[in-house]
C-alpha cells in the first residue's frame, strides 16, 4: 500500500481509501501561507537520492559547487525499499536547509513529497513509517527556502548532468558483489567523458568498431561542433607574459619533451627579434627563421594547433574546474599527443614524432657473431638487420649457404654495447642464400 494512503489533503479529500487507524485527527486544516514546493527547477544544489534493497544502503549524492567533485552520504537502513526511499528523502531535507533540487528514481517517493506539503497525517500502526512521514511533513512545512522534486528513470545511458548524478547514486547504492567493472564500450565512454578523444583515437585505444566509436562521440554534448583533427606533436606551457624570458622558458620545456629541433620558425614579434633570443638559439644550435610579416598562411600550422588546443581545453572544462592552468594544459596535451590519431595513421602524434626522424631511432645493423652448430666455429661479425623476442635476422653469408635449416647461435661480441647485446637467440631455420 502506498504512502499516499495515509495522507489527507488540507481540504479533507483523501487520495485513497484509508487503512485501519488507531486514532483520528483533523480532516480540515487552515491553508498554508506559502507553498515551499517549486513548480520549476531551481538554480540551486541538485541532490540525488537512491536506495538498494539488496545492500540496504541509503545514498545521497551531490556535486560540490566549489570543487565540482561528487560527494556522497551513505547509511544503512532496514525496512522495505519504499521505507528506505522515504528515509533518504527525509535525510536530504535534514541535511540541506537551503534551496535544493531533489532528484529520485522512485516515482512513488516523488509523489509523496509533492503532496506532503498540503497534507495532514493520520496515525498509522507502523511506528517507523509514521515517524518518517511526520518528520517529512514537519521539515517541508518549516522550510524557509524552496525545493523542487523530480523523478527520473534509473539505469539509463542518456547524457547530461541529471543522468550522470542518478548513475552516481546508483553505483553507490549497489551491493559490493554486484559492482562489476564496466565492459570495453563503457570504459570507452568513461574515457571519452574525461579526455574527449576523436573517433580514430577511441578505435585505436579500445579496439572498437567505427560505428561504436562514432556513437560515443555523437552522443557527447561537447563534441558536436567539430570533429577533433589529428595533427603533429604539440607542446604548450602557461606563462605570465610574452617577453623573451618567457619564450626561452617555453622552448627549454619543449626541448625537454620533444627534443632539440633543427629549425624554429616564428613571426617577427619583439620577443623573437631580440638579442637575447638570438643568443639563446645559437647556444642550442637551432636555426631561426622568421616568417613573412602579415602572412597568415606562413603561420597556419601554429594557428591550427592553437585552435585545436583551445577546443580540447573547452571540451575538458567540466572535468578540470579544480585544476590549475598548468594541469589543464598537461591534460589537453596528453589527449592531443597520446590519445588522438587519424585513420590515415593510427599511431598517436607523439609516436609519429619520434619515429619520423633518424635522431631518435635506435642504431641499425648491429654487429653480431654467429656460431656454426656443427663445427662450432665462430664467424662474423655480421650486420644485424632486425631482431625481436625470440628471433633475429642478418644477411646470410655464403659460407652458410650449403646448410639449409641449420640452427645458428648468436654469441656475445666483446666490442658491442650492452644495449646491443643479443644472447643466444635461436633460429628455427635459415633460408638458403
Amino acid at each position: 500500500m502506498s504512502v499516499s494512503s495515509y495522507l489527507w489533503t488540507a481540504t479533507g479529500d483523501k487520495y485513497q481509501s484509508m487503512p485501519h487507524l488507531t486514532s483520528c485527527s483533523m480532516r480540515n486544516s487552515t491553508s498554508f501561507p506559502h507553498e515551499k514546493r517549486s513548480r520549476r527547477p531551481l538554480k540551486a544544489l541538485t541532490v540525488f537520492t537512491d536506495t538498494s534493497g539488496a545492500s540496504h544502503k541509503l545514498v545521497m549524492a551531490w556535486r560540490n559547487p566549489q570543487t565540482q567533485r561528487w560527494e556522497a552520504d551513505v547509511e544503512f537502513v532496514e525496512g522495505s525499499p519504499q521505507v528506505a526511499e522515504l528515509a533518504a528523502v527525509v535525510r536530504a531535507f535534514e541535511k540541506f536547509s537551503e534551496a535544493i533540487n531533489l532528484v529520485t528514481d522512485s516515482a512513488y517517493v516523488a509523489g509523496v513529497v509533492s503532496g506532503a506539503e498540503q497534507a495532514v497525517l493520520k496515525e498509522i500502526d507502523n511506528e517507523h513509517f509514521f515517524r518518517l512521514l511526520s518528520k517529512l511533513i514537519y521539515l517541508i512545512s518549516h522550510r524557509e527556502h524552496l525545493f523542487y522534486v523530480m523523478h527520473v528513470r534509473s539505469h539509463t545511458d542518456l547524457p547530461g548532468e541529471i543522468a550522470e548524478g542518478n548513475r552516481q547514486a546508483d553505483s553507490l547504492a549497489a551491493p559490493v558483489e554486484k559492482a562489476r567493472l564496466p565492459d570495453i564500450f563503457q570504459q570507452a565512454k568513461l574515457s571519452h567523458q574525461q579526455y574527449h578523444q576523436n573517433v580514430p583515437g577511441l578505435i585505436r585505444q579500445f579496439r572498437l568498431t567505427w560505428s561504436q566509436a562514432r556513437a560515443i562521440v555523437a552522443t557527447c554534448p561537447k563534441c558536436q561542433v567539430q570533429e577533433m583533427p589529428s595533427m603533429g606533436a604539440v607542446h604548450a606551457s602557461a606563462h605570465a607574459g610574452e617577453k623573451t624570458e618567457h619564450v626561452k622558458k617555453h622552448l627549454v620545456q619543449a626541448f625537454s619533451v620533444l627534443g632539440i629541433p633543427k629549425e624554429i620558425k616564428t613571426d617577427n614579434g619583439p620577443a623573437y627579434t631580440s638579442k637575447g633570443f638570438l643568443k639563446f638559439v645559437q647556444q642550442w644550435g637551432v636555426e631561426h627563421k622568421i616568417g613573412i610579416p602579415h602572412s597568415p598562411t606562413r603561420q597556419a600550422v601554429v594557428e591550427r594547433a592553437h585552435q585545436t588546443l583551445k577546443q580540447v581545453l573547452a571540451r575538458q572544462s567540466s572535468t578540470t574546474v579544480w585544476m590549475s592552468p598548468h594541469e589543464k594544459l598537461c591534460k589537453a596535451m596528453f589527449t592531443i599527443n597520446f590519445l588522438n590519431c587519424s585513420f590515415e595513421n593510427m599511431s598517436p602524434p607523439m609516436v609519429r614524432h619520434f619515429n619520423s626522424g633518424n635522431q631518435f631511432k635506435l642504431s641499425q645493423c648491429l654487429p653480431v657473431m654467429i656460431r656454426d652448430p656443427e663445427t662450432w666455429e665462430t664467424k662474423g661479425p655480421y650486420e644485424l638487420v632486425t631482431w625481436g623476442r625470440g628471433y633475429a635476422s642478418w644477411p646470410l653469408p655464403q659460407a652458410l649457404g650449403g646448410f639449409p635449416r641449420k640452427k645458428a647461435y648468436l654469441t656475445l661480441n666483446p666490442v658491442m654495447n650492452p644495449i646491443q647485446v643479443v644472447i643466444l637467440l635461436l633460429l628455427n631455420s635459415l633460408a638458403t642464400a
